[in-house]
């Protein structure tokens, strides 16, 4: 007899409404029952008001430093993650003038202990995103908006 895991019910995802009017946030784990890697998700429509030729410097330029001012903050301050973590980002890769396009970062964090479930990280997730969102708005080459 074989059994079909759900993952959908394994699933558990919080919204932080509350955190920015610029992007939709939340987090969650793929395993609510062993919550030991968190994600955190960051939405939004983006538009490049920098050099139109500068685009793909500009992006990449702006991703090295997501990524490593992130990794600073969240190891720097928060003692109950490991020191890996996966960041991706999505991002278009060709842009066309006054035309939004869709901009979703997602962080992927490791617990140290898993004594915490899932709904006791609100506050230190709503930290770690007021940290990148500073840093998502400190650019002067891209503007976020919630709606398009």
């Amino acid at each position: 007899m074989s059994y079909i895991i759900d993952n959908r019910r394994l699933s558990k995802e919080i919204k932080l409404n509350d955190v920015s009017d610029k992007f939709k946030i939340s987090y969650g784990t793929t395993n609510r029952i062993e919550s030991n890697v968190v994600y955190l998700k960051f939405n939004a429509w983006c538009e490049y008001v920098g050099n139109f030729k500068e685009y793909i410097n500009n992006i990449e330029e702006f991703i090295a430093f997501l990524k490593y001012n992130i990794k600073k903050n969240v190891f720097n301050e928060y003692n109950i993650f490991t020191n890996d973590f996966i960041f991706n980002i999505d991002y278009a890769k060709t842009i066309k003038i006054n035309k939004p396009f869709h901009f979703n970062l997602e962080i992927t964090l490791k617990q140290k202990n898993v004594e915490k479930d899932i709904k006791l990280l609100k506050e230190e997730m709503t930290k770690i995103s007021s940290d990148t969102l500073s840093l998502l708005e400190a650019n002067d080459n891209f503007n976020f908006f919630l709606k398009k």
